[in-house]
Order: structure tokens, then C-alpha cells, then sequence
């Protein structure tokens, strides 16, 4: 019925006030209950960090569903695809530590 342009386009227009808003709420809470630096400056460039990770994982989600045809394909290779990318992010394994033959990862 509709093209492939039109369709991505509409549905990454009408999810963006939601991937704007809901972070914003979460952080407010966050940012504040943590005890960072009160500071414009901090909040909105901790924020900007924050859209830009949900933009991205937003934009990922996208890219593997475009991938497969099935959902239920989907469902079960992403995390195939997702596990090595959060284990070697730099979050839970540390350059320094890591062994030799796997800083290519």
C-alpha cells in the first residue's frame, strides 16, 4: 500500500517525541536522585549522550527488523548479534584487561 520511504519516514516522526520525552523524564529523576553537578551545561550534554544511545539502539532495532522477515527470527538472532556488542563496548570489559587476541572485537 505504501512505499518503504513514506512508511519509515511517518513512523520515525511520530516515534520521536517519545524517544525525546521518556528519556528526559527518566533523567530528570536520575540525574538529580544521583547527585551530579547541578548545572545546565552538565544536564543537557549528559542528555545529549543519552538521546544520541536511544536514537541509535532506536536506529539498530530498526535495521535488524528490516533484516529478517519473520519477527520471531528477529527475536531470537538479535540477541546473537546484540551480546557481543555490549560485552565488548568497553562497559563490562575493560581494554587494559582484555586479552590480546580479542581487542579486535
Amino acid at each position: 500500500m505504501y512505499g518503504v520511504v513514506p512508511y519509515f519516514m511517518s513512523k520515525v516522526i511520530m516515534e520521536m517525541p517519545g524517544m525525546i520525552i521518556a528519556p528526559l523524564l527518566m533523567l530528570v529523576v536520575l540525574y538529580f536522585g544521583i547527585g551530579f553537578e547541578n548545572s545546565a551545561a552538565n544536564f543537557f550534554s549528559f542528555y545529549a549522550g543519552i538521546l544520541c544511545i536511544v536514537l541509535s539502539a532506536t536506529a539498530f532495532g530498526y535495521f535488524l527488523s528490516s533484516i529478517f522477515e519473520n519477527a520471531e527470527i528477529a527475536t531470537q538472532v538479535s540477541p546473537i548479534i546484540m551480546m557481543p556488542l555490549i560485552l565488548f563496548g568497553g562497559l563490562f570489559a575493560n581494554t587494559d584487561t582484555m586479552p590480546s587476541w580479542l581487542l579486535w572485537i
